[in-house]
């Protein structure tokens, strides 16, 4: 007689789960203190904000009502057909997942029947919303690659989205998980819709939404405090930091949050990326493999293959939530993801170690050389339209980045700094401009002209694609840092990526004083330049690799050459310039400069980021000027007339032990040589020429003038000195000491008054001039 089959226990997920084991005792104890921690982040909305909320979306649900009925009266629709087939709302996101904190925004989709046309959503009702006394900060974008209205509703942040469906009525128990309502749909009601159908599918997957909520809120605040949270700039956003931690619970269905935190870094370490994650099968849809909707297949689209960290989403079509994920963004997550797992990795994970897990990131210490990227604009509108274009490509610069010969990766800080002096920037000629001195609330800025002819530097071409070349004019200038309570950090509002971000319908305010300057003329009759009024700053961290002295590579036609030792960042700036400023939305009273900086010259606003005092007082140190020596009283002599000579001109001489070359060669100590990215340093002997050296900008050297000729009491020798060569004249160069080795770049602290390289392309060329250019033997 056969034995009976015991039955078998169906798991969500798309493998059987890692473990099944209930959690024990101190697996409680250690939830109860995460739960602890996360209290003290203020991640948990009051009642009473959660009841703000409702009561907002109440409001907005009978104003959705009321031009539902509008439309359809106009339509020639009867009021009773009209109550039944109105517009029905939903929501999505954090607020659907039930992980939202104080003052996050609510996200937002209106479903309608077939007569309500997207154009009625975009007039009738943007009319409503703006008459109903509720609204603020009303932005409509209808040409994104979601459409969506931004606003400030009741004062809580919404983005609203609308689907239309191919039905005559929207029932009130619609199932927005039902595949067959995307027949007959646009794109844009798909991608609309698609919000939803992913926060639903991903609800039914989970095995234990409590405990996958305060597991989601726990990683979510690591990673804002590790800095790897942004779908933009490339990190991961909400939806795919949330698809990650469904799948752990998928593997640990009846483990605590805290076992789900820690197992969530230690399955994330040893994942081997690109395989992809996913919460269930991926399906064809109800019109199947031939269907107008295709889902990420990387078996049939080739696209599909180049994603370096697929996270599929679990409703159809089912599409990859990490797109943006580059190289460098990767390896960044990979190393966090080490690190997290090393903090966790104690037995008893307690108090200290939730707190030491969520420690912030200290991004501008940890590197030697960023990129600062400044966008300007002349009024509030406009620069928040630039701004956000601007973030949304920054991505296209890292990919630039990592193709860039001795470039290991980069590192974009997930937020930007916003600060809004008057005048920030204005185009006045550089000859004509005057110095400006450092005053509080100002920033300070010195420009000075250098018209240098350089070797032949490919741009892009809207036919061919970086096939010119030319001789440009450069402006360098310098910006002083400002003190840390001017700007305020805040984090850019995200822009689709996909497609170019159109211009909101939203003009600019006509009575702006800022918009006067570009209407205005002077008294020749031309239009005086654009007077930027907005700024707002984005930092990349760069990482290089610097092959050693000797090392060899393959050059193009397979032949064995000198591996090249130097960085040139040209290239790829200049490409990333001309992508922005192509834009259609781009104006005059838009402008963009990118500047390579050190870490010592990084501004006060950004070392106050990282929330170290004491960092932030060791950088100014580094900044402070050294004591000026006095000059040596100088005396005159005559030489005497050598034979056959006539005699030679007075000298200025000075005795040795005054000299104030060799007095500075002995109070100086060794220069102080480091590898790029903290890598072991190693001393050199300092040279005796002064106290203190300054890197060549734009191919000369600060004119200190010849240091004077030592007394002897030896016969002066007619032979004349070797004058000191002068550097081939480069434009925005920054060129470290001949004798660096080994990987080592000269740590230097710069001149306080000494120019910054930084490039700037005018906004009337199409043609961006070389930027920057770091060449290192």
């Amino acid at each position: 007689m056969a034995r009976p089959t015991p039955p078998t226990t169906q798991y969500l997920g798309v493998t059987d789960p890692i473990s099944i084991a209930q959690p024990s005792a101190s697996d409680l104890k250690s939830a109860t203190e995460l739960e602890k921690v996360l209290r003290n982040y203020n991640l948990f909305e009051s009642d009473e904000e959660s009841r703000k909320r409702e009561e907002a979306l109440g409001k907005l649900n009978v104003i959705i009502k009321e031009w539902s009925r509008r439309i359809s009266a106009r339509r020639g629709l009867s009021d009773q057909y009209t109550s039944e087939t109105g517009a029905r709302l939903f929501t999505f996101g954090s607020f659907r997942l039930g992980v939202s904190g104080p003052g996050a925004d609510v996200d937002v989709l209106c479903v309608g029947p077939r007569h309500l046309d997207r154009a009625d959503f975009f007039s009738d009702l943007l009319e409503m919303l703006q008459a109903c006394g509720y609204c603020t900060d009303l932005t409509a974008v209808p040409d994104a690659y979601v459409p969506v209205i931004k606003m400030k509703f009741d004062g809580i942040e919404m983005d609203l989205l609308y689907a239309r469906l191919a039905l005559s009525m929207i029932p009130e128990d619609l199932d927005i998980l039902d595949d067959n309502i995307l027949k007959n749909l646009d794109d844009k009601s798909v991608l609309s819709l698609n919000g939803c159908r992913v926060t639903d599918q991903m609800l039914n997957q989970v095995p234990n939404i409590p405990n996958f909520r305060m597991t989601l809120r726990a990683i979510k605040l690591w990673a804002k405090k590790r800095g790897v949270y942004g779908n933009v700039l490339g990190f991961l956003g909400g939806v795919s930091w949330a698809i990650l931690t469904a799948r752990i619970c998928q593997l640990y269905p009846n483990a605590a949050p805290s076992t789900l935190v820690t197992r969530f870094f230690r399955v994330l370490e040893q994942w081997k990326w690109p395989n992809p994650v996913l919460l269930n099968q991926i399906s064809d849809g109800p019109s199947g493999p031939g269907g107008p909707h295709k889902p990420w297949n990387p078996k049939i689209n080739p696209k599909d293959r180049m994603h370096l960290m697929p996270i599929i989403t679990p409703a159809f079509p089912a599409m990859n939530s990490t797109y943006n994920v580059s190289e460098s963004t990767l390896r960044l997550m990979k190393e966090e993801f080490t690190r997290a797992n090393a903090e966790l990795s104690a037995s008893t994970v307690g108090a200290a170690q939730w707190t030491s897990l969520f420690e912030k990131a200290c991004f501008f210490q940890r590197y030697k050389h960023y990129l600062q990227i400044d966008v300007m604009a002349t009024n509030e509108e406009e620069h928040r339209v630039f701004e956000g274009w601007v973030e949304s490509r920054l991505r296209i610069l890292i990919g630039l980045l990592e193709k860039t010969t001795n470039v290991q990766y980069a590192h974009p800080y997930t937020k930007s700094f916003a600060n809004h002096p008057t005048p920030i920037h204005t185009h006045i000629p550089p000859a004509e401009q005057p110095a400006t001195t450092d005053t509080p609330n100002t920033t300070t800025s010195t420009d000075s002209t250098n018209t240098t002819t350089t070797p032949a530097t490919p741009t892009t071409d809207p036919s061919t694609s970086l096939t010119s070349s030319s001789t440009s004019t450069s402006t360098t200038s310098t910006d002083v840092g400002m003190t840390p309570s001017e700007p305020t950090s805040a984090t850019a509002t995200p822009t689709p990526t996909s497609t170019p971000t159109p211009t909101p319908t939203s003009a600019p305010s006509s009575n702006s004083s800022t918009n006067n300057t570009t209407s205005t003329t002077t008294e020749d009759g031309a239009i005086p330049a654009p007077v930027f009024t907005h700024l707002s700053h984005f930092f990349m961290a760069m990482s290089f690799s610097i092959p050693k002295p000797g090392a060899t590579t393959t050059g193009p036609q397979g032949q064995t050459i000198l591996a090249p030792r130097n960085v040139d960042l040209n290239p790829a700036v200049s490409e990333f310039i001309y992508l922005v400023k192509d834009w259609n939305g781009t104006t005059p009273n838009m402008d963009i400069k990118i500047t390579h900086i050190k870490q010592t010259q990084l501004p006060k606003f950004a070392i106050a980021e990282d929330g170290s005092p004491d960092q932030l007082k060791k950088l100014l140190k580094r900044r402070e000027p050294a004591a000026p020596t006095p000059a040596p009283v100088a005396k005159t002599v005559s030489s005497p007339a050598l034979p056959g000579l006539p005699g030679l001109p007075a000298l200025t001489t000075t005795p040795l032990s005054a000299s104030p070359a060799l007095s500075a060669a002995k109070a100086a100590p060794a220069a102080k040589k480091v590898k790029v990215d903290g890598d072991a340093t190693t001393p050199v002997a300092a040279t005796s020429g002064s106290s203190s050296e300054t890197p060549i900008v734009n191919g000369a050297t600060p004119s200190s003038g010849s240091p004077p000729l030592a007394a002897s009491s030896e016969p002066l020798s007619t032979t004349t000195p070797t004058p000191t060569p002068t550097p081939t004249p480069m434009n925005d160069v920054i060129s470290t000491n001949p004798s660096a080795f080994d990987n080592e770049i000269e740590e230097l602290a710069p001149t306080p008054d000494a120019p910054m390289p930084q490039a700037r392309t005018s906004f009337g060329e199409k043609k961006a001039a070389p930027v920057i250019k770091l060449l290192r033997s």
